[in-house]
């Protein structure tokens, strides 16, 4: 962990001129992190896909990358877009542009996010919340350079580094069908992890120190060690987000009262409560997921490979009613619990040679 000494004067003072040997520009990332950003700031012909969890400075990221890249060139533009915001029905006109009257509401032409970003940086948050129409849209772009605005039939170009980031497992979000397989494929390759907040308990000094300066508040160095001793064994699943709206609210208690004595206005008790939920329904969720994923995983092998989809759906079937007369004594339960009809579960149970189960 970094020593807190470090941004306190002799005296007990706290001096945040310290962080400049941290984070001159005011944007602290994970030490893993900085190696790679100073390289991909130099590699532009390339998509970069950054993951991490909600709130762990996914767009801090890329900021810092447009920086080190205004360093050795004259002028980077940096376009985002959160596609979580886009409805699908102008997702489109928003990324690649449109013409004027090409949809309903369409009373301008559009310039796109595509094409404010020529020749910079164009970083698309919540990639895997886009549409699957304008994800193809995009793997064209990725492949053959060229994009058309909607309502227009010719072909435009624009030449940017397209940065990406998602919270979520894009892996899984192909095999649910909400992600193409040919998109996942293209942007891989050159993928940055943002590591959660309770994976870098080293950082919270830097962390706390940028905060207050930033607000230019003095915490006294018990009070700064304190409120470091709070936070840093806490779960934090917003990550730095969250750690710094709590402080925002300790702030604002803190300061309403004339008391500049931060620690004892920070509210943890609420926290800790979230970070448990957090935990058990991460916890749920496993125990949840593991039987089912090792039932397809066992259907799958006995089907074989390649997969017959028809028969591994009927086995998928049979097992379910199986397994569920096996849990009922009545067949009005087994009825009821399946949401069949008599006819229609005589009808199966015939198919799959269950009638003597009965």
């Amino acid at each position: 962990m970094i020593n807190s000494d470090l941004f306190f004067t002799p005296a007990g003072q706290f001096d945040g001129s310290a962080l400049h040997r941290f984070c001159p520009d005011g944007i602290f990332l994970p030490a893993s992190l900085t190696h790679q950003i100073a390289m991909l700031s130099r590699i532009t012909d390339l998509p970069v896909l950054i993951q991490g969890e909600t709130g762990s400075g996914k767009n801090m990221l890329v900021k810092k990358i447009a920086d080190l890249r205004r360093q050795h060139e004259k002028k980077v533009t940096l376009i985002s877009l959160n596609c979580a915001s886009l409805n699908s029905d102008v997702a489109e006109a928003s990324l690649f542009g449109s013409r004027k009257g090409a949809y309903t509401g369409s009373y301008e032409n559009v310039h796109g996010a595509v094409a404010e970003a020529d020749g910079g940086i164009l970083f698309l948050d919540e990639i895997h919340c886009l549409d699957l129409s304008t994800q193809r849209k995009l793997l064209r772009l990725l492949d053959d350079g060229v994009y058309t605005r909607v309502g227009e039939s010719s072909d435009r170009k624009s030449t940017f580094q397209l940065i990406m980031a998602t919270n979520r497992d894009l892996l899984k979000a192909v095999q649910s069908g909400e992600f193409i397989l040919d998109l996942y494929m293209r942007i891989q390759g050159i993928e940055l992890y943002v590591p959660p907040l309770r994976e870098r308990t080293s950082d919270f000094s830097v962390l706390l120190a940028l905060y207050f300066a930033s607000h230019q508040l003095t915490p006294t160095r018990t009070d700064f060690e304190s409120l470091l001793e709070l936070t840093s064994p806490l779960y934090w699943p917003g990550n730095v987000r969250q750690l710094y709206r709590a402080l925002d609210v300790m702030r604002f208690r803190a300061t309403s009262q004339e008391d500049f004595c931060f620690t004892p206005h920070f509210e943890v008790t609420q926290l800790m409560d979230r970070a448990i939920d957090a935990q058990n329904h991460e916890i749920d969720n496993e125990r949840q997921s593991k039987p089912l994923a090792k039932l397809v995983s066992d259907l799958v092998c006995e089907v074989g490979n390649p997969i017959n989809l028809p028969h591994l759906m009927e086995k998928i079937e049979s097992t379910i009613i199986s397994y569920t007369m096996s849990c009922n004594d009545s067949i009005h339960d087994v009825m009821g619990h399946l949401s069949l009809s008599r006819g229609k579960l005589d009808f199966k149970r015939r198919k799959y040679n269950l009638m003597a189960s009965e």
